[in-house]
């Protein structure tokens, strides 16, 4: 053999002999994995139909498929879909968020799957029934994935782990889906220009995604109104600053009064004496306290609807402290998308909303 085609390939040799001498662990170390698949809010459930259609699978479906808070139609929470282990493909092992239900001992192949998804030790745990009915998975088949693997010896074992775990499930999901949301957000870059006339004339520091664009700029009452139109939906941010006297400002009905106030203000329709408010009718608004970047923070969620118009939608409003600066940020977010899921959207302007420091 020529000595320096052996040198050339000597370098492949040597790759091929170390990785044939790998075990299987440290193989799938060295693989590419796809990206995980699936909108924010789907969430793929692996399941016997007779768990599924069972309790086990109403306890799931009364948490896990229970309307989204105060939209004007009722959407879930999450999107389900079901399958057992002989419906599901090799693309849903590629899902970003999958669960998997089962009972140890039924001998099916979804706890076949089970059982390999906790391993002997796991396993081994699992069916001596002292608490352990759970375990997530990251990145297992497929980049940015979660498994969650739910099980029980017993269908009340199994009730009580959905009904212990989902409080922890939802929060990692959510965490999840803000991330795509947000990289669906920000996936054109930063309007900049806007950022700035916020940092300079507000006082205050946004993220705003680049496809936002600022619709009114009222620099006498400190004021700005911007937004992301499609041609089927709109996205909104209302902005007001106001200086901060003392606590008893942050009211629920002085944060209603004053989106009511900007929305009468600025936000119009074709049709004649048009002008957003409030429904206080047919939803209950629903208020939380937090704190939002290190500040206080009275929030409301309710729908609101155009006077003398056939339009509405969800919104969320801030009343944002400052004391620091002296200045209370009223940040009001609204979505119009007729025919459209709403709770992508509203939390696609919450999400930008929470970047506000």
């Amino acid at each position: 053999m020529n000595i320096r085609l052996f040198y050339f390939l000597l370098p492949a040799l040597l790759f091929t002999l170390f990785f044939s001498s790998c075990n299987e662990d440290q193989r799938k170390g060295f693989e590419t994995k796809p990206k995980a698949i699936g909108k924010a809010g789907s969430l793929l459930v692996i399941a016997e139909n007779a768990i599924w259609e069972g309790v086990p699978g109403k306890a799931f479906i009364n948490i896990y498929d229970q309307p989204y808070p105060v939209l004007p139609q009722p959407e879930p929470l999450y999107d389900l879909k079901q399958l057992n282990m002989e419906t599901m493909k090799a693309l849903h092992r590629e899902w970003r968020n999958i669960v998997y239900l089962g009972l140890l001992k039924d001998g099916s192949k979804t706890t076949d799957e089970i059982l390999k998804l906790l391993g002997k030790e796991g396993a081994r745990k699992a069916q001596e029934g002292n608490g352990f009915n759970s375990i997530v998975h990251d990145d297992l088949w497929a980049a940015g994935q979660q498994i969650f693997v739910i099980f029980g010896n017993t269908q009340e074992e199994l009730v009580k782990a959905i009904e212990a775990r989902q409080q922890s499930i939802m929060r990692k999901i959510n965490e999840s889906d803000d991330k795509q949301l947000n990289a669906n957000n920000f996936q054109g870059g930063k309007n900049k220009k806007v950022s700035d006339l916020l940092s300079e004339n507000f006082n205050i520091s946004m993220d705003i995604p680049r496809r936002y664009e600022k619709a009114i700029y009222d620099s006498l009452n400190n004021t700005i109104w911007i937004r992301k139109e499609t041609g089927t939906t709109s996205n909104n941010l209302l902005i007001r600053t106001l200086n901060y006297k003392d606590q008893s400002q942050i009211t629920k009905e002085n944060l209603i009064n004053l989106r009511d106030t900007l929305g009468k203000y600025y936000i119009t329709s074709a049709s004649e004496e048009a002008y957003m408010m409030t429904d206080k009718v047919n939803l209950t608004i629903e208020y939380d306290k937090e704190q939002l970047n290190g500040n206080y923070t009275l929030k409301a969620k309710g729908i609101w609807k155009m006077h003398n118009d056939f339009m509405g939608g969800p919104f969320v409003s801030y009343m944002i402290v400052l004391p620091e600066k002296g200045k209370i940020v009223m940040v009001d977010g609204f979505v119009h998308a007729p025919e459209k899921m709403k709770r992508p959207l509203i939390r696609q302007v919450e999400l930008v909303m929470r970047t506000i420091k």
